[in-house]
């Protein structure tokens, strides 16, 4: 052949791109070799509520005679 192909190299560029691999034996074979690992990634997106505010407010308490004693 007048070329080599290095076809783990692409298959982990593909793993870059798409952040997956059409086929599962890969994904394994490559774990095997300790070139990918799998992990969990989670994600949340926050919005500001109907209750949202820039500053807190510290409400008044009401203090007892037993609360005062302590």
């Amino acid at each position: 052949t007048d070329s080599i192909t290095d076809t783990s190299r692409e298959q982990l560029q593909t793993i870059q791109q798409t952040r997956t691999h059409p086929d599962a034996k890969v994904i394994a074979d490559l774990k095997k070799r300790k070139l990918v690992t799998t992990r969990r990634v989670i994600s949340f997106k926050v919005d500001k509520g109907s209750k949202f505010a820039a500053e807190f407010i510290k409400e008044e308490t009401d203090l007892t005679a037993d609360m005062l004693a302590r």
